[in-house]
């Protein structure tokens, strides 16, 4: 009994940190297509917006992948919401928030990030309703 909680807490440890690399990946891509992040034009808004979703989508999708089949798209849930909170963590420790034109705005930058994260649950989900993706294959004799 305590071995299969600590392999499901293993996994979930495995599963975060595979999630944040894969948003660092994101990350270090963002930088290289748009180094210029400080200013404020419908264009860098527009690629943040997308960034930011791509981050939870890649950092979910590919930690889900750790944890095992039958919990995979609920784990998923879980990883959606240490993510937003880590994001939230770290968007109050930036020394921008006490600009006056970013502070109307407040936490509302960061909904791409759940929102790239819910996709991936979805998609989880309907991976896991296909015959292919939740059980074993049968051999046929």
């Amino acid at each position: 009994m305590i071995q299969k909680i600590l392999l499901h807490v293993c996994r979930y440890v495995a599963a975060t940190i595979v999630a944040f690399v894969a948003s660092l990946g994101v990350i270090a891509v963002w930088r290289g297509v748009d180094p210029s992040t400080d200013t404020l034009t419908f264009l860098s808004r527009f690629t943040a917006a997308f960034f930011l979703s791509l981050i939870g989508f890649c950092g979910v999708f590919s930690g889900a992948w750790c944890l095992s089949r039958a919990t995979r798209w609920r784990g998923a849930i879980v990883l959606v919401a240490f993510g937003f909170a880590f994001g939230a963590y770290l968007a109050s420790l930036l020394p921008w928030q006490d600009q006056k034109s970013v502070v109307p705005l407040g936490y509302f930058i960061l909904l791409p990030i759940p929102f790239g994260g819910g996709c991936a649950v979805y998609l989880l989900r309907h991976l896991s309703l296909t015959r292919h993706w939740s059980e074993p294959t049968r051999r046929i004799q």
